[in-house]
């Protein structure tokens, strides 16, 4: 657990680190559970705050990362800014 409270809150810290550490997760696992909390814990919460950034680097990514896209899967709109939701739901119905 004091793995995901640290993922988390360097999610709010440092977007930028905190992507590079979800992107090493999901291109070492296969682990449904893994991928799955990667997008409702670190993912929902940066793009919640930090959202211009996140959508950024998450576009970038998305068209190729088929295991983000599974993350992706599992991030609810929560406090997203809606028209930060509507890039990430652009880009899901898309796929």
């Amino acid at each position: 657990m004091w793995s995901a409270e640290e993922i988390n809150l360097l999610a709010l810290r440092s977007p930028s680190d905190c992507w590079d550490v979800v992107l090493e997760i999901l291109s070492i696992t296969d682990d449904d559970w893994i991928i799955t909390n990667l997008g409702a814990g670190p993912i929902e919460n940066m793009l919640a705050f930090k959202p211009e950034i996140t959508i950024s680097m998450i576009e970038n990514e998305y068209t190729n990362n088929s295991k983000l896209q599974a993350a992706i899967k599992n991030t609810w709109k929560n406090i997203i800014p809606d028209e930060v939701w509507d890039r990430l739901s652009e880009m899901k119905s898309n796929m």
